[in-house]
């Protein structure tokens, strides 16, 4: 026992004299053998924390202190799980854990289980959390993932999958200011708003996100279920951009309930998401305007398959959007619109450049069925078909229509999310891939059709040109060229 207290001490002497000269890192497990050991002997100031991959079997508290909490291997493989713990799975908690410094970085957290925030619990602090998995936690009351009360904390690049709570099965934001940008929730259960809870005067900004299979289920106590991924209340505002919304269903707002004055929805995309009223989005509020947006496929079981408007709000701005095939109707309820386009089919057809300046921006907004076409020319971006049914085809075929993303360190195409043989991608050149699996094209459990395309120059592991794995295949009739890739 004495060599341990004697081992401690002179690993926090080191640390201490570290922070003395300005060097301010300590590596878990090789120095230290848990998290909060680190983090109980770094000083009350910025400090950094690289943990080795391994799963950490604790639930951490920042201490009111200010540091930079990351792995060196990624979130797949450096796991924190508070299973059994009974605990939020990481507390960040009072004014010096405000700073910007304060950053969490690229674990799995999993196993919390908590009255609030099973995950993490936010409390009167500003943290930034990026690249973060958060799977399997639960809270008896509020915040399955995440909870935050009077804190402003930015989550960006994380994916929640299977998290459930009472109130907001993935997040539950009260008093703050919440920014949640290019993350997935995918398969998370609340009462009250399946991925996200936002009420008692929080504000959230929700910009590229994309919300699938979500649902408003009993869990808890509480009335209603509503919001299949998003619940709105109180004197709230919130903004959502660029994001999607498939497969979310609920009793009332499949893909949004909102009950606040401040709701404003641009440039998001609603398919497939399910209510009694508002299979899209369900409003009852003074203020709100939906804008550039598509509603596709939805339904409800009374009215409002893409849009339901309570009979007492003001009417909704609606500007720019497309409706298609919404069952019973597309909106319904006052509303103020202008250059809005209705069809009885989803059926529809874009072009690149002309309508959309991107392939992936074309992809983010279509309906399953959309049919994409490809002016001729060298377009820089990987693309993902994101599991929407498209026809990407090309007009001038592959020697005038390429795909080029060298030096990226991507797959060119990524065909991942379920996609069968009604994907169609036809007269593309792919080249200057670089991945792990398929440098020129990644087909990871589907199956697509793929027409006279070039795979050409691109490098991976295992499937320099095409990479089909776990189960994936592909149909090639016709031609494919598939020259100088290596693996």
């Amino acid at each position: 026992m004495t060599r341990l207290v004697v081992l401690a001490l002179a690993v926090t002497l080191l640390i201490q004299h570290r922070a003395w000269a300005g060097e301010f890192t300590v590596h878990v497990p090789s120095e230290l053998a848990t998290i909060q050991q680190a983090i109980n002997v770094a000083p009350p100031l910025d400090f950094e924390i690289i943990v080795a991959p391994g799963t950490y079997n604790e639930a951490i508290d920042s201490l009111g202190k200010s540091f930079h909490l990351r792995s060196s291997g990624g979130p797949e493989v450096t796991i924190i799980d508070a299973s059994g713990l009974g605990a939020s799975v990481v507390t960040v908690t009072d004014a010096d854990s405000a700073s910007p410094a304060m950053v969490i970085e690229g674990f799995t957290i999993t196993g919390g289980d908590a009255g609030q925030g099973g995950g993490m619990f936010i409390q009167n602090a500003s943290p930034t959390v990026v690249d973060c998995i958060f799977v399997n936690n639960s809270a008896a009351l509020s915040g399955g993932a995440i909870y935050t009360d009077s804190a402003n904390p930015t989550i960006t690049g994380c994916t929640f999958e299977n998290n459930s709570a009472p109130s907001g099965g993935a997040i539950r934001s009260s008093n703050g200011f919440v920014t949640v940008t290019s993350s997935i929730f995918l398969s998370n259960a609340a009462n009250h708003g399946g991925a996200m809870h936002i009420s008692g005067g929080s504000n959230a900004n929700i910009d590229g996100c994309t919300f699938e299979s979500n649902e408003a289920v009993e869990i808890g106590d509480l009335v209603g279920l509503l919001g299949g991924a998003i619940l709105i209340e109180g004197t709230t505002s919130a903004e959502i951009v660029d994001s999607e919304f498939r497969d979310n269903t609920a009793s009332i707002g499949g893909g949004i309930a909102n009950f606040a004055d401040g709701f404003f929805v641009l440039n998001t995309h609603f398919e497939d998401n399910s209510a009694g009223n508002g299979g899209g989005v369900f409003h009852s509020s003074a203020l709100g305007s939906i804008n550039g947006s598509t509603f596709a496929n939805n339904t409800a079981d009374q009215s409002g398959g893409g849009i339901f408007i309570t009979p007492e709000s003001a009417p909704i701005g609606l500007g720019g959007n497309f409706f298609c095939a919404n069952q019973p109707d597309d909106v319904s309820g006052p509303s103020n619109q202008h250059q809005n386009e209705f069809s009885d089919s989803c059926d529809v057809t874009y072009h690149v450049p002309d309508d959309y300046p991107t392939i992936q921006q074309a992809i983010d907004d279509s309906a399953n069925g959309t049919v994409i076409v490809v002016a001729p020319g060298t377009y820089n971006e990987p693309i993902d078909t994101a599991g929407v049914v498209v026809y990407l085809q090309s007009s001038g075929g592959p020697e005038n229509t390429i795909i080029n993303v060298g030096g990226m360190g991507t797959s060119a195409i990524t065909i991942a999310n379920g996609e069968g043989p009604d994907t169609i991608i036809e007269g593309f050149t792919f080249t200057g891939g670089q991945a792990q699996f398929g440098g020129g094209m990644l087909i990871d459990g589907t199956s697509p059709t793929v027409i006279d395309c070039i795979f050409i120059n691109n490098m991976a592991t295992i499937g320099g040109g095409i990479a089909v794995i776990n189960g994936g295949s592909v149909q090639i009739p016709g031609d494919a060229f598939i020259q100088n890739n290596t693996a």
